[in-house]
């Protein structure tokens, strides 16, 4: 059975390997370059890549043009829709701050943070990616920052065929996480490498495989996630997910070389959910906001207000035994329309012209809350719209007090 016009085998293995230590405008790091030494080695020597099918790029080689440059050379030479890619770069990450969100990017050598212009855009990559016929790509990226916009494809608890994986399209990342993380640069296991690729190395040498020896793009960033989650040394919590399809890189099958159509089909265990905390946003502290009833006096039996409304005085009073009566339909109408005028608007299933009502979200933020409820699913507390990086930090202070996820 055929998915596409993909075959259950690769015809050919690429992959670009980025390690910057030395930057012409920024703090030096240590141990990137040994990073992307370790990365090549284990893909030509372990994994089956070909030597001549890796393209490293180092320090004063890794300049921006020279990156995009081998990038793009691979919508030629993957030319394969069986092929698959393999992005890895370590080196620093910036996030900077946009109309609509964080917006990520990779700093090539000759980058700087103060010019956007000379350095690599995240989504520049992602956007490109579906100029390469490979019907897998993977990045890794040893980097802090945010701005990714991913989604599980593949739930955990769902297990998959072998040659399901590898006959369906996907674009897989995984990241060491968020801007406002360190990404440690050294503390690896071994002692050479950073604490996030030297668990990915370990992962790649077999602890991430499945009990029937399969190792995919998604067993290897759940273990990821797992040993960097817990690791004493380690500040950072990796994300990782789906920019497209829903296939899986498939590194090593179980005695297969992934080179010819295999024997047997295999069905690969489930990936279980993540036993760790997930990133927490950060805390805000709400005060609670008095309705406009409240504030009035309108809903307190005590007050000369109660009862009244905002069209009260408009509409006069008049005397019956000394006590003063309002119109009686204006004052049931306050009764009626102040609880909604105060309701908390609920995320999960508002609008587009409900959301665009609260401070600071405008038609695209609204459409981009509503994307999110419908690819990622519904938000399970408000402070999922920092986390999936759909709105700033200061809007969400502001519509915090407004909002809710429950009925």
């Amino acid at each position: 059975m055929f998915f596409g016009d993909f075959h259950p085998y690769y015809r050919n293995s690429w992959a670009l390997v980025i390690g910057i230590n030395t930057y012409q405008n920024i703090s030096p790091l240590t141990y990137a370059k040994n990073d992307s030494d370790s990365i090549a080695s284990i893909l030509t020597s372990e994994l089956g890549f070909l030597k001549e099918h890796v393209t490293v790029l180092q320090d004063k080689d890794a300049t921006r043009e020279a990156i995009f440059q081998v990038y793009l050379d691979h919508v030629h030479i993957a030319g394969s829709p069986d092929d698959r890619l393999l992005v890895f770069f370590a080196g620093h990450g910036v996030t900077l701050t946009g109309y609509q969100g964080y917006v990520g990017y990779l700093v090539p050598v000759d980058g700087h943070p103060a010019r956007p212009a000379s350095l690599i855009r995240w989504d520049d990559l992602t956007r490109n990616a579906d100029l390469i016929p490979a019907k897998h790509i993977l990045f890794i990226l040893d980097a802090c920052f945010s701005g990714l916009a991913l989604k599980r494809a593949v739930y955990p608890g769902v297990q998959r065929f072998l040659s399901e994986m590898l006959q369906r399209r996907s674009r897989q990342v995984i990241t060491a996480w968020k801007a406002d993380e360190v990404v440690a640069d050294g503390g690896g296991p071994e002692g050479r490498n950073s604490i996030f690729t030297g668990h990915l190395l370990q992962g790649l040498r077999g602890d991430a495989a499945s009990k029937s020896g399969v190792l995919t793009a998604m067993g290897l960033m759940h273990y990821v996630y797992e040993k960097l989650a817990n690791d004493a040394k380690s500040q950072q919590t990796p994300h990782y997910g789906y920019i497209d399809g829903d296939g899986d890189f498939v590194f090593v099958g179980p005695s297969e070389d992934l080179l010819s159509r295999p024997d047997k089909d295999h069905i690969v265990e489930a990936i279980p959910e993540p036993t760790t905390t997930s990133p927490q946003a950060p805390n805000y502290t709400i005060q609670a906001k008095l309705s406009f009833g409240e504030t009035n006096g309108y809903a307190s039996p005590s007050h000369p207000s109660f009862g009244r409304n905002i069209y009260s005085d408009k509409l006069g009073t008049f005397e019956f035994n000394g006590q003063r009566e309002e119109t009686k339909a204006f004052s049931w109408l306050a009764v009626v329309l102040e609880p909604a005028a105060s309701q908390e608007i609920n995320i999960n299933i508002a609008s587009a012209a409900e959301l665009e009502t609260l401070p600071g979200i405008g038609e695209v933020r609204a459409s981009q809350i509503m994307q999110s409820r419908t690819e990622d699913g519904p938000f399970a507390a408000i402070d999922d719209l920092l986390t999936r990086n759909v709105i700033s930090e200061s809007v969400f202070a502001e519509i915090a007090p407004l909002i809710t996820v429950t009925q």
